[in-house]
């Protein structure tokens, strides 16, 4: 992440000139780690250092077995640190071919993360305009904004974490008042058709005709009947 800045005296300006950004720069690497976006280390130079240069000044700061997901600005990071992966650079006038395209995509898909925490650094206008102080502080100034953007983001995965435990909670009981209703409607079903059994066995067993009996009967079994349709329907599933 370079950043301008205008120097005195002509020695200076050779240390600090980028011949990529033809303009007088410094130089920040980060390295952040590619689940939680956590910025895990930073190391500064002048602009006229590159990229590999710088991350082969500072091996020691990448954590023990890590896997390193690298831009096209690291070309040769394999014989220095071979648990690493970046895009294949085209040659001049050898275009890549469309397999290799495809790779060079499905790479860039796991960086764009780290592009969002520098899009989200430069948020402090001091990393995203011109550089105007004390260049032996911009190493303490950008630490002191890493460590801001950590703490943030420690707060919004608390946050995330809190809420998801709440909505598996509100799943909980939704699942438990579910199965309770569907219990219920199973236990009223039975019971109602328990006593149309019992009001037909009475219809059979009666021997003498009694045409009232029997229209009583069969008007309680359609009202019964009717309600057990209501219940059926307004179960939820």
């Amino acid at each position: 992440m370079p950043q301008k800045f205008q120097s005195k005296g002509l020695k200076k300006q050779k240390k600090s000139y980028s011949g990529k950004k033809k303009t007088h720069t410094f130089k920040v690497q980060a390295i952040i780690h590619y689940q939680t976006q956590k910025i895990l280390s930073l190391c500064t130079s002048r602009g006229a250092v590159h990229d590999f240069e710088l991350f082969k000044r500072n091996l020691n700061q990448i954590p023990a077995g890590a896997f390193i997901l690298a831009d096209k600005g690291y070309q040769g990071i394999y014989t220095v640190y071979p648990n690493s992966l970046l895009p294949l650079k085209a040659k001049k006038r050898c275009k890549l071919d469309s397999e290799l395209k495809i790779y060079n995509q499905e790479i860039n898909k796991r960086r764009i993360g780290i592009e969002h925490v520098f899009g989200s650094l430069k948020t402090f206008k001091i990393l995203a305009e011109r550089y105007r102080n004390r260049g032996k502080r911009l190493a303490l100034r950008f630490n002191l904004i890493a460590g801001i953007y950590n703490l943030e983001l420690s707060k919004k995965m608390t946050y995330e974490r809190n809420l998801l435990k709440a909505l598996q909670r509100v799943y909980e009981i939704s699942v438990n008042t579910r199965n309770f209703e569907i219990t219920q409607l199973t236990n009223r079903n039975n019971y109602y058709m328990l006593f149309q059994g019992v009001l037909l066995a009475a219809v059979f067993s009666n021997q003498a005709s009694k045409p009232l009996v029997e229209f009583l009967i069969c008007l309680t079994g359609i009202g019964v009947s009717y309600n057990q349709i209501k219940v059926a329907a307004g179960a939820k599933f």
